[in-house]
């Protein structure tokens, strides 16, 4: 979490090695709330707090998102709201 990587990325990681999903639910759920803060810290931290001007732009943004392990609702949420 500290070096920007999201709940998926993190769950991804610690299955494979060898963590089981009643482990990983147990870390993970007590920073539920802090997801969307993260994401909207590591989205300014690579392009500002200036939104996309093209529809080019944001998938661009997005899939960076997506690869840091953040789930598409919560990308969706801060690219267009």
């Amino acid at each position: 979490m500290r070096k920007g990587q999201g709940p998926l990325r993190i769950a991804l990681e610690l299955r494979e090695r060898g963590i089981s999903q009643f482990m990983i639910d147990e870390v993970l759920v007590p920073y539920e709330d802090q997801w969307q803060q993260l994401l909207g810290e590591v989205h300014d931290a690579k392009y500002g707090a200036i939104r996309a001007e093209s529809n080019k732009e944001l998938a661009k943004r997005a899939r960076f998102l997506e690869s840091r392990g953040f789930p598409s609702e919560m990308i969706r949420r801060l690219l267009l709201d």
